[in-house]
């Protein structure tokens, strides 16, 4: 009686050819040590149906360095003051990881300004006895102000996915998946990705969105081709009312391998951030399969199958067709191969060719060849499968 062995497999890879206001800060130097921190506007509080802006070291990871240690810092207006507060991710500044708990108050000021922090010429900012016992030397920037009270009344633009901000300006080095810049990997052949993202008016008057309506939100440069605004905002205005976000999507169809990008551009009524401009980019990737013999070997008259495993390592969201040859010292009459499985395998006998197809969401199909059983003696045979590319 013979054994059929499994002998060799070949196994291919696819392939184919912020909001814009932001402070300087330099103090505490037993903290901080002696250098200028930049904070950048990240969320508003609001106290008696006042709004206030907060600014944070950005983004919030615990990769600031300084004197304490890894810092994340923020200044915020708490209900009767401004405060800087520090986390150095260790007691009793921090909790010991994100999110930032921001447990010092390193300075404080109870000047009643709005919707900024003062700057050094408002009130005083006093240091902390037990953390900043020293003055605070720099305290400026389009985040600060030096009079109580709004002068006027403006929009104040923001964007944001993934309920994280996005900067006015932001350029190709800074796209990341964190805050839906970056699309990550998506398949070249039928893979999409789409990331909503929010505008939001956080200043006291209404902003209005400038683009030929319905296109406020507009696509150039780079790969715009492998990008579209598939939903748009619902109006050319956002409130600076409760009701001050709108939304859009952009989907991602790569054409190409390899990374594509392109500019996001809205025109708007922002004194200082028209056009509110970023880039995104994404990654273009063809499937990886590769396929592996679940048993070494069989006897040809025990009843069992020879199982390969197709197995898909990219590109697993989408339904994928996969070409396949059988060869090897055995004849094409010693063995039949199993198809059906609502589909997932076919196979013509005579040109020793078929297709496994990989459903969508999943990353395995087997492929199962049963020995045709027979009385003859026989040396030890082989069944080679190969994946073949399209």
């Amino acid at each position: 009686m013979k054994k059929i062995f499994y002998f060799i497999i070949i196994s291919l890879v696819y392939s184919s050819p912020s909001y814009g206001q932001t402070i300087s800060f330099k103090g505490c130097t037993g903290d901080f040590g002696n250098f200028t921190y930049t904070f950048s506007k990240t969320g508003t509080t609001t106290f008696s149906g006042t709004v206030r802006n907060t600014y944070e070291l950005t983004p919030v990871d615990f990769n600031e360095g300084c004197t304490a240690g890894v810092c994340e810092a923020r200044v915020i207006y708490t209900g009767t003051q401004w405060e800087l507060q520090l986390d150095n991710d260790s007691s009793p500044c921090g909790g010991g990881g994100l999110p930032a708990d921001y447990g010092c108050v390193e300075y404080h000021n109870t000047t009643d300004s709005f919707p900024n922090p003062p700057d050094l010429t408002l009130g005083t900012w006093v240091g902390d006895a037990t953390f900043c016992s020293d003055a605070m030397q720099d305290f400026s920037g389009t985040g600060t102000q030096n009079f109580i009270g709004a002068p006027s009344t403006a929009p104040e633009i923001a964007l944001s996915a993934n309920s994280n901000n996005i900067a006015d300006g932001s350029n190709l080095a800074a796209a990341t998946t964190t805050n839906g810049t970056d699309f990550a990997n998506v398949c070249v052949e039928g893979g999409t990705a789409t990331i909503t993202y929010t505008i939001t008016n956080s200043g006291d008057a209404d902003l209005t969105l400038d683009g030929t309506a319905p296109n406020y939100v507009t696509l150039s440069g780079g790969n715009a081709g492998d990008f579209s605004v598939t939903t748009q905002p619902s109006s050319g205005t956002v409130p600076h009312t409760t009701s001050n976000t709108t939304t859009f999507e952009i989907t991602f169809n790569p054409t190409a391998t390899g990374e594509r990008s392109t500019t996001v551009s809205i025109a708007n009524n922002d004194s200082n951030e028209n056009p509110f401009d970023f880039v995104i980019k994404g990654t273009g990737v063809q499937p990886t399969v590769t396929v592996a013999a679940t048993t070494a070997s069989i006897a040809e008259n025990s009843g069992s199958s020879l199982v390969y495993r197709f197995t898909r390592t990219t590109c697993t969201v989408e339904t994928l067709a996969v070409n396949f040859s059988i060869s090897g010292t055995t004849a094409d009459t010693d063995y039949t191969v199993v198809t059906g499985g609502t589909g997932l395998v076919t196979y013509n006998a005579g040109t020793n060719t078929g297709t496994i197809t990989f459903p969508a969401n999943s990353q395995t199909v087997d492929l199962t060849v049963t020995p045709v059983g027979d009385t003859d003696i026989e040396a030890d045979e082989t069944v080679v499968v190969t994946i073949d590319t399209p």
